[in-house]
């Protein structure tokens, strides 16, 4: 979604997600509820390396927009479990509004600086800013 958008105002406020882990959670949730509902479409797709990928769209105008450049991998309809389950949504025709982010733009125009599990320091910088 871009933010200077009509659905901006629609999407919901994360008031008690308190970490990125924590929205990407329930933007998952969001999204399986979106790709569950009778609209949805399926299909499954070759990435190579003997793998596959499910593709669940919320609806045929998601599938008929996206699915086109992926068309020349799909697999016969009896394939329909994949190794990896990727779901394709957007609120203006699914209906299903996503959660607005605990962060704002402005946290990526500063530099960031955290921890890593292993307790080394990652300092990742942007690029834009110069720093």
């Amino acid at each position: 979604m871009i933010g200077g958008s009509s659905l901006a105002s629609q999407r919901l406020t994360a008031q008690n997600i308190i970490s990125p882990a924590d929205y990407f959670e329930r933007a998952l949730e969001v999204a399986s509820a979106a790709c569950e509902r009778t609209q949805s479409t399926s299909k499954c797709i070759n990435l190579g390396g003997g793998k596959r990928a499910a593709l669940h769209f919320s609806d045929f105008a998601i599938e008929n927009l996206l699915f086109p450049a992926l068309a020349h991998q799909e697999l016969p309809p009896q394939n329909t479990e994949g190794d990896f389950k990727i779901l394709a949504w957007d609120s203006a025709h699914s209906g299903v509004p996503m959660w607005s982010p605990p962060w704002t733009t402005a946290d990526y125009l500063l530099p960031l600086v955290a921890r890593a599990p292993t307790r080394r320091l990652v300092v990742a910088s942007c690029r834009r800013c110069g720093d």
